[in-house]
């Protein structure tokens, strides 16, 4: 609720300027689940909108200057931005969404799910649900769940685990020392979540915008810096910098759900 409450009051885009969306809150027992909400936001970040997939691939091939092949595809992905708006494929309910790239779900019985997907069926009649971020490793209960309520499965992108009890490989012994040994280098200090000041949360800011917005794409999270100012003070997210001859180069940050642990990015020069 630290992470939700303050959006909902002051709305997403001062938080993230192109998440907007409506955001709700549904309690099933003991356990809260997030919704984002929208209707058309065709300009949103692919964590709310849908129709930013065609978006994102159309700009993925000027970025990387694929002229031709988007020569060709240009009346390709007019036709289909014409037919997705007139399906109304931005007209979603998406469940467990925290609005990042990848969402960890608490565990849900598969009586909770069947009553989550009842309800929403009647709040949403027009709506498609969706749940973001499933994979067959940490979430297969509930994918076959998803399965026998008529869920329709997409691949949207790949999520890389890295299990901390098995045998690490040579490669990452090797990066592990070379990490080890810049550590120890004069100068450089490793900034904790209780040291950072308001002060840093500009550069924090600008760190993020300069990987994952001007070197990636601007349809990635933008990122406000209440939004890292909120998640610093709130302890909503885990946030690690580091420091070189006292200026902030590297940060990270990262939650964690049911044991397991990810990022809501990391960014350095």
């Amino acid at each position: 609720k630290e992470y939700f409450l303050p959006m909902m009051k002051e709305g997403v885009e001062s938080y993230i300027k192109n998440g907007l969306s409506k955001l709700a809150l549904i309690k099933i027992g003991n356990k809260i689940v997030p919704l984002t909400i929208n209707e058309t936001e065709y300009s949103n970040s692919y964590v709310t909108s849908i129709y930013s997939y065609l978006t994102y691939a159309e700009e993925e091939m000027i970025r990387y200057k694929k002229r031709i092949l988007y020569f060709i595809m240009k009346p390709i992905f007019k036709i289909l931005s014409l037919w997705f708006k007139k399906a109304l494929i931005n007209r979603t309910v998406m469940v467990n969404n925290f609005l990042l790239s990848t969402n960890l779900y608490e565990p849900l019985t598969d009586k909770e799910v069947e009553l989550l997907h009842s309800y929403l069926l009647k709040k949403f009649p027009n709506h498609s649900i969706i749940f973001r971020s499933l994979n067959n490793r940490s979430e297969k209960s509930l994918i076959n769940m998803m399965k026998k309520l008529s869920y329709h499965l997409i691949t949207t992108r790949s999520i890389y685990f890295f299990d901390p009890n098995n045998v690490i490989s040579h490669k990452q012994r090797w990066t592990s020392t070379k990490d080890n040994k810049l550590f120890a280098q004069k100068g450089i200090n490793v900034v904790h979540p209780e040291d950072f000041t308001d002060a840093d949360i500009p550069r924090i800011k600008k760190l993020y915008d300069m990987l994952y917005l001007e070197k990636y794409s601007f349809l990635n999270p933008q990122f406000s810096e209440v939004f890292f100012y909120t998640a610093i003070k709130s302890n909503s997210f885990i946030i690690h910098g580091i420091k070189y001859q006292e200026k902030l180069v590297g940060v990270i940050g990262y939650f964690i759900q049911n044991h397991i642990m990810t990022k809501i990015g990391r960014a350095h020069v």
